[in-house]
């Protein structure tokens, strides 16, 4: 039996972790009882993931409803129906209709509307992670004398691999 400050590497492409004999140990012994068992390094590299960025803008849109009666209410829940909001509504001159009266010549309406505009791109930098499992994630064992090394960040799994440990 080696001394309890041996260590063993493993590597899986460009990434490295190095697990003490401790840690090794409870992974062997997890599988040894059949319990899940599993111990985390960092590998001192990082993931870079490119976001993009967004700020809020407002936009403003104003419609004309043509000529006729008041007829908003129909028109402007077609806009509302797409996220705009109804700020104000408004008529301009009149035309004289001998049948019907005074009628609005020209119907108008303003609405605005929220919307995210992309403002450019962002790198966050997510530091990996190297685990040793006893146990596949269906609960399978690796094998005598194995265990399931997995490479992660915070993004998701990069990778997995059966070792000897």
């Amino acid at each position: 039996m080696g001394s309890a400050s041996a260590s063993k590497t493993f590597t899986y492409g460009k990434y490295k972790g190095t697990f003490s004999n401790s840690k090794i140990n409870s992974v062997k012994e997890g599988q040894y009882y059949g319990y899940y068992a599993d111990a985390t390094v960092k590998t001192g590299k990082y993931k870079k993931v490119k976001k993009a960025v967004y700020k809020k803008k407002k936009k403003y849109k104003t419609v004309n409803f043509g000529k006729g009666k008041y007829v908003y209410g129909f028109w402007t829940q077609s806009y509302i129906d797409k996220g705009w909001t109804c700020v104000k509504t408004w008529s301009t001159g009149r035309y004289m209709d001998s049948q019907k009266g005074s009628m609005y010549k020209n119907n108008y309406a303003k609405f605005k509307k929220t919307v995210k505009v992309k403002k450019g791109y962002k790198t966050k930098k997510y530091p990996v992670y190297m685990t040793l499992n006893s146990h596949y994630v269906d609960g399978s064992l690796p094998g005598n004398g194995k265990a399931v090394l997995s490479v992660w960040s915070w993004q998701g799994l990069i990778g997995s691999k059966t070792v000897r440990i």
